[in-house]
């Protein structure tokens, strides 16, 4: 049987998704009329508006991060047929299941993502952040959907990956597609898109504290009241949802643990430092492998999750505790329930089969995968612990500081590593410990790394996210939401000698220059004028001013950031640049100016003098 070709795949089912964009369109329309003449009645403000889509936001994502579980366990229980702590208990001839259903996952879900879906792949988050600082919130609505399927048979399947990334794929696309429907500003949408993560994680984790410290630190990256309010109210909905949902408890159940010496501080700064190197050779390990994978040109990217899933079985077969998402596993460590030789092996163990899981394409998140390495280092230093030391030392309580100490190290995310541990052990005892391992642990990791596991994912793909206010607005304001539409222009055959009255009676100091078509032929500036109309020998003033036009200029697309047009407009010295159509670059569809750009900055100048900004605003 010949090899298809990914063209034929997608020209045969882009009618269908064209079907289905129509559908979508003519729905969106249809319900925003009908919004526009029902909204005095409902909605009586904005503020009222953006509270009931957020509200939305987080009935539906925790509904999605429930289905999303359910799929995932229904999976992993009849593929498998047993958690991975039962797995373990099995002889090992019994447990030929874990060698071949990674692979038969992977062997499924690579074609998914390679003709549907490309974002799929990985972990998810990096998009999401991208999305937020470089798109304006504009994420497709199909990428939630083929998400949570890739990543639920991934995972089932005995694929090691967390399953916050889908969940939170989840949240945000639905807050995206919202805003999109609503016609929000990319303001209001990066806003809406964290606010979806945030219930994502209030949802899979019960964790609603953690989830709004997730959105605000490692999705906008910035605190403001404004976006805070709206981030709030959709994670307190999630959060109830799914208490309705799954139930109150705690997401691990482990007994109450305390401090049982103030000397055994200076063991958890241990834990810390050994927690920032753990990260660090995650990251190294992860980014190896997708790289090794990537660049495997004898396999076809489709099927390389499949050998990723068949790498990943071979090591399950030996170390059943690394498969899928190692939940029942962490909690079994929290408890003491391993030796610790079983605990030091499966740190290296989840690392290499996450990596081969999520290198190889497969789909899922790394929060999970980070957690369970925090435990296990955990939970051995804290058994080393207890025979050098003349008081008794709890493993479990080691397990339990270093799963905040890993995952924040890899994120450099401290208030969001320290509130989930808490909500989701609820444990508060353990507050001081804590704090100190994890932000022990984030200095040791910056010092090794500077980028977050996220942020290097985008550096590697020449993308840099700015921590400056000023650069994350322009990264993230499109040229089509601030251009001028409405745009003076001269006829390419208009005389010299008008255009010079133009000038002198026109506030701009440039013109974009069009021929009887209306199609682009240059931009001619004030100094171009000056010149040809000055010096020895000045041009004829009936000379058409298309002689005197500059032809070779950068072209701005309705799609690019503001921070494109800055760095465009300050290399090659020009005031003004016209936007044109990415299909057709002789249509001008607006203009954009140094004015647009000052008026943008405006209003980074306000948000930060506000320091009571309205909520949703």
């Amino acid at each position: 049987m010949g090899r298809v070709p990914p063209e034929r795949i997608q020209a045969a089912l882009r009618p269908l998704f064209e079907a289905a964009e129509r559908i979508w369109e003519r729905t969106r329309a249809a319900a925003l009329a009908a919004y526009e003449r029902l909204r005095p009645f409902l909605v009586p403000s904005d503020t009222n508006f953006l509270a009931a889509l957020a509200v939305l936001i987080g009935l539906v994502t925790a509904i999605g991060a429930y289905a999303t579980d359910w799929l995932i366990e229904a999976i992993f229980r009849i593929g498998m047929g047993a958690t991975a702590v039962g797995l373990a208990h099995m002889p090992f001839g019994a447990r030929w299941q874990t060698l071949l259903l990674p692979a038969l996952g992977g062997l499924i879900v690579g074609p998914i993502i390679y003709y549907l879906s490309p974002e799929s792949k990985g972990h998810g988050v990096p998009e999401v952040m991208i999305a937020v600082a470089r798109n304006g919130g504009r994420i497709r609505g199909r990428v939630a959907a083929l998400k949570a399927v890739c990543s639920a048979l991934t995972i089932g399947t005995g694929g090691s990956a967390g399953r916050e990334g889908p969940i939170v794929q989840i949240g945000s696309a639905l807050g995206s597609r919202l805003a999109q429907f609503a016609r929000m500003p990319p303001a209001v949408t990066s806003t809406m898109v964290a606010g979806g993560a945030a219930a994502g994680i209030a949802a899979a984790f019960n964790a609603p504290l953690g989830g709004m410290a997730f959105a605000m630190e490692i999705i906008l990256r910035r605190f403001t009241p404004g976006p805070f309010a709206m981030v709030v109210l959709s994670t307190v909905v999630a959060a109830t949802a799914s208490r309705a949902l799954h139930g109150s408890n705690a997401y691990f159940q482990v007994p109450a643990y305390r401090l049982k010496h103030p000397a055994e501080l200076g063991l958890y700064v241990l834990l810390g430092i050994c927690a920032g190197f753990v990260a660090k050779w995650f990251t190294r390990i992860l980014y190896r492998f997708e790289d090794t994978f990537d660049g495997w040109s004898a396999v076809h990217a489709r099927w390389r999750p499949a050998v990723g899933g068949l790498l990943t079985g071979v090591l399950g077969l030996y170390l059943p505790g690394v498969l899928g998402t190692g939940h029942s596993v962490i909690e079994q460590a929290l408890l003491g329930g391993f030796p610790v030789w079983v605990m030091a092996l499966m740190i290296p163990g989840k690392m290499l089969a996450t990596a081969f899981t999520l290198g190889s394409g497969g789909s899922g998140g790394i929060f999970m995968p980070s957690l369970f390495m925090g435990a296990m280092l955990g939970g051995t230093l804290g058994h080393y612990f207890n025979f050098i030391t003349p008081w008794d030392v709890s493993p479990g309580a080691y397990a339990m500081v270093g799963m905040a100490a890993v995952f924040g190290a890899a994120t450099h995310a401290p208030l969001t590593a320290i509130l989930i541990l808490f909500e989701m052990t609820y444990d508060y005892a353990i507050i001081l410990p804590v704090m100190l391992a994890t932000v022990s642990a984030i200095l040791v990791g910056r010092m090794l790394e500077p980028e977050t596991i996220y942020t290097l994912k985008l550096l590697r793909k020449g993308v840099r996210l700015s921590g400056n206010e000023t650069s994350t607005l322009l990264e993230r304001t499109l040229i089509e939401d601030i251009m001028a539409r409405r745009v003076e222009s001269l006829r390419a055959d208009e005389p010299l000698g008008a255009v010079v009255r133009r000038f002198q009676t026109s506030k701009h100091s440039g013109f974009p220059v069009l021929d009887q078509d209306g199609k682009l032929k240059g931009l001619v500036t004030y100094a171009e004028i000056q010149e040809a109309t000055s010096g020895e020998t000045p041009a004829d003033a009936s000379s058409p001013i298309e002689r005197f036009a500059l032809v070779r200029l950068p072209l701005l697309y309705p799609d690019d950031t503001a921070a494109q047009a800055v760095r465009l407009m300050h290399g090659g010295g020009f005031d003004r640049l016209p936007v044109v159509a990415r299909t057709d670059k002789s249509r001008m569809v607006g203009l954009l100016s140094q004015g647009d750009l000052v008026k943008l900055y405006g209003r980074i100048l306000s948000k930060e003098r506000s320091s009571l900004e309205t909520d949703f605003s």
